[in-house]
């Protein structure tokens, strides 16, 4: 991934980590700048880490409606997306990422 696309991307998951709702286009973006570079360690852990993000967000309760996540839930992906968004920017290991999570 360039320079300018880690930028972006970066900007969109601490975007995406201010948000206190789903913001379905603004996860599109980080999935879209992201489908190139899955293979590389880090991209595919953010990847990852996105795609279950939007699961938090979408997935149903037993009466199959949408189940806002709780607060501290809420919280906790709010600091791992910020964690990751500095490791992009910095192109940190994946191992550092990990041990600030």
């Amino acid at each position: 991934m360039d320079d300018a696309s880690r930028r972006e991307l970066a900007d969109s998951l601490d975007r995406l980590a201010e948000q206190a709702d789903w913001n379905p286009e603004l996860w599109q973006r980080c999935h879209d700048l992201l489908q190139h570079d899955r293979d590389d360690e880090l991209m595919g852990y953010v990847y990852d880490e996105i795609v279950h993000y939007s699961g938090v967000f979408q997935s149903p309760n037993v009466f199959g409606l949408r189940v806002r996540p709780r607060r501290n839930q809420l919280e906790l992906y709010r600091k791992e997306l910020r964690v990751i968004a500095n490791a992009v920017r910095l192109h940190a290991p994946l191992s550092q990422v990990k041990k600030q999570s």
